[in-house]
């Protein structure tokens, strides 16, 4: 460490510090009363010292030197709930568990690299925090185990917290369920990251249910058909019990062998709900012999079962490509009960569906039997017929899609029918003034938020999607909008509205004013790689023509029904008007075990959303949105948070994970037995640090006090000997 002063100012007030010098020792020689000469040299240095203070001070000197830290190395703990599974699989070995077996080797790598390093020691798992010192953390790290772990996060706020730091070192198993990737925080990290598993070698013995498939949604009295996955190791060929129940009610039950660690057996069973409702379901492998850990051999999920489906009856005058593919993905729509009919040449319908209808509903009574009504291209004295019956169904709050048609009249074939008032169109009379010509679909502001045609993740996405679509045909003739309906999409050409969206009575109207939309499926995927415009299309549309509310809409929920142990919980959503406007400035709350959540608005978006973490447990949660004093609506469901959290689903280390990180920053992993070398390598790969230091002597409080040291001390002698 060298030392350097420089000085700011001439060094004149240095010569006239001298000469106040050399008359403070004059001033001493002759004194009345006369002293000792010890004395006389006490006070003329305590003098000589303090002109000598001020003479420096005013020279303003600089030191400057130059300092060699210690290298600054980080090192995380790992103390999440797999740490606490044991690291051995043998009941015959030594049972320290991972997070005791990283613990030692902290206290040894401390040791080896005292006075080598500068360690700064973090406890990781879905948070990040830093303790004092290492026995503050020896004691504190068995009560913070948490049921996630974020390898990333920690990763990221270490980096942050030391910039300047040489190297880190991960003491944990390496599993991590973060909803970040691992490996891209730990490129980022600039220097040498060294990990060390404390995880131990071999199998331990453990059977999982790792899997299972159902329908989310089924139907009173219909079968419920579940698939589950199980995995095992250490157990190749133990028989097992595998259980199917709700609310701690055996349904169902098959005996397996369990399969070696490289194999899955799949199980499944068969159910039928009784009740309407969420249904919470379990499957379950009893404890075995032997076996470690229990946590994982259960695992719930969820079937909404429902009372009925949306009815849907579609009538065509012929069989074309738009029928062909509408009638298709209708089908492919859960939750919704279809009849179609076509009109043959002798005029008789056939039937296709679920149901055997073969005729219009006779009467209106069996028609308001169906939620839905889809008019094709039907004549015009087939829509004369049952005109009547129509309209009562949309005054009695049904909804009903109108077609263009093939007919290049389009929906001009209503002109002289009932049905025409309840259209959200008006049509030109007399002759037709242009031409069928294909147009480009462009949706319009009001299509950007509207339910029907709102199908991106947001209003950008939802336009992409539109723009990419093909052109299709636009019948001849125009329309235009009534007063208050809406035009969702809208050909590029003015003049043609293609969707348009309006009421009649207590029901909704939706009119296609085109045809061949089959293109906007078969064609997509062609220009964008995705049929989800005609899919989302048609399932909103007939969302939004069966919808029965009155008022506003509210669409808050959880993302899911079951939740692992320690999973964040998320409840986001919209809240509509009417007419599926957003409401952006309401208060929805929603109440959920001993909690009130108040949710956060996203006036860009138009949703809400707030994040909650529970205890284990079943919770009915209640939904109220208001705005002021007045309550919009409210809703209510269930949802399931388990005993296992993501921790314990899968028992071994993430050893290739730990392995991946080192080689990617540059570090080396090391195994539990290799504390030593690990020690070694943190102190040969650290980075020498230089650190130019200055000392500002006018700046500093020190010369101050040093003056009125040496005046009070001269002071104090003068007084004792009575001197002036």
């Amino acid at each position: 460490m060298g030392f350097e002063i420089t000085s700011k100012e001439s060094p004149l007030f240095l010569a006239v510090g001298l000469i106040l010098i050399l008359l403070s020792f004059l001033a001493y020689r002759n004194l009345t009363p006369p002293l000792s000469s010890r004395w006389k040299w006490t006070l003329g240095a305590l003098r000589i010292l303090a002109f000598l203070t001020v003479a420096v001070t005013l020279i303003r000197p600089i030191v400057s030197y130059v300092h060699k830290p210690k290298p600054q190395v980080g090192i995380l703990l790992d103390v999440s709930e797999s740490m606490s599974l044991p690291t051995s699989p043998g009941p015959e070995a030594p049972q320290d568990t991972r997070l005791e077996m990283a613990r030692k080797v902290l206290g040894e790598l401390l040791k080896e690299s005292s006075g080598k390093i500068a360690p700064r020691v973090f406890f990781f798992a879905g948070e990040t925090s830093e303790v004092a010192s290492f026995e503050k953390a020896k004691v504190e790290s068995m009560k913070v185990l948490t049921a996630r772990t974020s390898i990333a996060r920690a990763l990221e706020k270490v980096s942050k917290e030391m910039w300047d730091a040489s190297s880190f070192v991960i003491l944990g198993d390496g599993v991590d369920n973060g909803d970040i990737d691992p490996l891209e925080a730990a490129r980022k990290m600039g220097v040498p990251v060294h990990v060390m598993d404390p995880g131990g070698q071999g199998e331990l013995a453990d059977a999982e249910v790792s899997e299972v498939r159902s329908s989310p949604e089924a139907f009173l009295g219909a079968k419920i058909e579940i698939a589950s996955t199980i995995r095992a190791t250490g157990l190749h060929g133990r028989e097992a019990t595998v259980l199917l129940s709700e609310g701690g009610r055996v349904l169902s039950s098959k005996k397996i062998m369990l399969p070696d660690s490289f194999r899955e057996e799949e199980v499944k069973f068969e159910t039928v709900p009784q009740e309407p409702g969420i249904h919470f379901f379990q499957i379950e492998i009893p404890k075995l012999s032997g076996e470690f850990v229990v946590a994982n051999n259960k695992k719930a999920f969820a079937v909404d079962v429902l009372k009925e489906s949306t009815r849907l009856l579609y009538c065509e005058g012929k069989l074309s490509w738009d029928f062909t593919f509408l009638k298709r993905n209708l089908e492919k729509e859960k939750g919704l009960s279809t009849v179609f009919l076509v009109l043959e040449r002798d005029g008789k319908w056939r039937c296709y569906g679920e149901r055997p209808v073969f005729a219009f509903p006779k009467t209106a009574a069996e028609l308001k039997e169906f939620d839905v009504l889809i008019l094709g291209d039907l004549p015009v004295d087939e829509i004369r017929r049952e005109e009547d019956k129509v309209l009562d169904f949309l005054k009695e709050g049904k909804g009903v899609l109108v077609l263009g048609g093939r007919d290049p009249s389009g929906v001009q074939r209503f002109q002289h029918t009932k049905l025409l008032d309840a259209l959200p169109v008006l049509l030109r009379r007399g002759p037709l003034s242009f031409p069928e010509q294909y147009v480009n679909p462009k949706l319009t502001d009001k299509g950007k938020s509207h339910l029907v045609t709102a199908i991106g993740e947001n209003t950008e996405d939802t336009q992409t999607l539109w723009q990419d679509l093909p052109p299709i045909v636009s019948p001849a003739g125009s329309v235009f909008p009534k007063e208050g309906s809406e035009v969702l999409v809208e050909g590029q050409i003015p003049g043609f509205p293609l969707i348009i969206a309006g009421r009649y009575g207590l029901g909704r109207i939706l009119v296609i004013n085109a045809n061949s939309i089959w293109r906007w499926d078969l064609l997509a995927g062609d220009l964008s790689g995705t049929n989800v415009v005609f899919t989302r299309l048609v399932s909103d549309a007939v969302q939004w023509l069966s919808e029965k509310e009155a008022g506003k809409k509210l669409n808050i929920k959880p993302e899911k029904d079951v939740y692992g142990r320690g999973e964040e919980i998320t409840f986001s959503g919209w809240l509509k008007d009417i007419d599926y406007r957003p409401i952006k400035d309401a208060n929805i709350k929603v109440s959920v075990g001993r909690k009130t959540l108040v949710l956060n608005p996203d006036e860009e978006a138009g949703s809400y959303s707030r994040t909650v973490e529970l205890p284990p447990g079943r919770y009915s949660y209640e939904i109220l949105a208001a705005r002021g004093n007045e309550e919009l609506a409210r809703d209510k469901g269930e949802l399931l948070v388990e005993d296992t959290g993501a921790e314990m689903r899968r028992l071994g280390t993430g050893a290739d994970l730990l392995r991946r990180i080192s080689e990617v920053t540059g570090g080396k992993f090391f195994t539990q037995d290799k504390t030593l070398e690990l020690a070694r390598e943190i102190v040969k790969s650290a980075r020498l640090s230089y650190e130019r230091r200055e000392f500002d002597v006018w700046r500093s409080p020190a010369p101050f006090i040093l003056l009125l040291l040496f005046l009070g001390l001269e002071w104090t002698i003068r007084r004792r000997f009575g001197l002036p």
